[in-house]
C-alpha cells in the first residue's frame, strides 16, 4: 500500500443553514450537513444530523505531501481570510489531516513550515492528524 494523505478544513455546530455559512465565508464546501437533516444509511436505516458541518477538502491527489495538503487548504480559503477569521471567532475551524499507510512504508514527514502555523492560528484553527497503519500488503481500497 502506498502512503495516501488527504486534508479538510471543518466548521461544525453552527446555529445557521450551511447555504447560508458558505455564503457569509465565500466558499462553497466539498460537503455540507444541517442539523436535522436526515440520512439514509445504505441498509435503509434513518439517521438524523444533530449538528450542522461545513467541510472543504484539500482536492489534492492523495499521494501528495503532508505540507502540500495543508497549503493547499490556505490558498483556498486565504482570498477570504476576512470572512472566515470573522466566523471563526465564533465556530472554530478545525483542520483534520487523514494519513494512511502501512508498516512497510517509509514513515511520511509529518509537519510544517512556522508561517503555515501562524497562518493556522490567524484563522483560530485546532488541528488533529488520524493516522492510520496498516499490516504490509492491505489495504483498505
Amino acid at each position: 500500500m502506498k502512503t495516501k494523505i488527504w486534508s479538510e478544513f471543518i466548521i461544525e455546530d453552527f446555529p445557521m443553514k450551511h447555504e447560508e455559512l458558505s455564503k457569509k465565508l465565500g466558499v462553497e464546501p466539498a460537503e455540507a450537513e444541517n442539523a436535522g437533516d436526515t440520512y439514509r444509511y445504505p441498509n435503509g436505516k434513518l439517521s438524523v444530523v444533530k449538528f450542522s458541518s461545513w467541510t472543504l477538502d484539500s482536492g489534492c491527489d492523495k499521494h501528495i505531501d503532508f505540507e502540500t495538503q495543508v497549503k493547499t487548504l490556505l490558498n483556498k480559503i486565504r482570498p477570504f481570510k476576512k470572512n472566515f477569521i470573522e466566523i471563526c471567532e465564533k465556530y472554530p475551524l478545525g483542520l483534520s489531516v487523514y494519513i494512511h499507510t502501512s508498516e512497510d512504508e517509509s514513515s511520511p514527514y509529518i509537519g510544517w513550515e512556522s508561517n503555515v502555523m501562524k497562518e493556522l492560528a490567524e484563522y483560530n484553527a485546532s488541528w488533529g492528524i488520524d493516522l492510520s497503519i496498516y499490516k504490509a500488503g492491505e489495504d483498505e481500497e
